[in-house]
């Protein structure tokens, strides 16, 4: 049997990982307005759903943006504040932290006899 198939296929996926979702700072430049936040830009259609959301340094911004994300990179960061704007990391819920878990079970009632 070949090795492939030999070698187990599990055990260097971490199960509590964060599933972000990406946009770069040049889409921040479809966004109309001075603040940005994730319900701003979930709106404008740049991303779907309800991960986080980080924003990476490709790109260029050429005008002053209130930012709030959950997370974004170092040069991102520079970039926003050298435009004159100002960044705001918003805390992880629990519930947008999981990310392969289902729903969560109920219990069942025990009956005593």
């Amino acid at each position: 049997m070949p090795i492939q198939r030999r070698v187990p296929k599990r055990g260097f996926n971490s199960p509590d990982r964060t599933d972000y979702q990406e946009i770069k700072i040049a889409d921040l430049a479809k966004i109309e307005g001075e603040v940005v936040n994730p319900d701003i830009i979930r709106s404008s259609g740049i991303v779907s759903g309800r991960r986080p959301i980080v924003i990476l340094g490709d790109g260029e911004i050429d005008r002053a943006l209130k930012v709030s994300v959950h997370r974004l990179t170092k040069s991102a960061g520079e970039k926003i504040v050298n435009a004159g704007g100002s960044v705001e990391i918003l805390p992880l819920d629990p519930v947008d932290r999981r990310v392969k878990k289902g729903p969560e079970k109920k219990k069942k009632k025990r009956v005593d006899r």
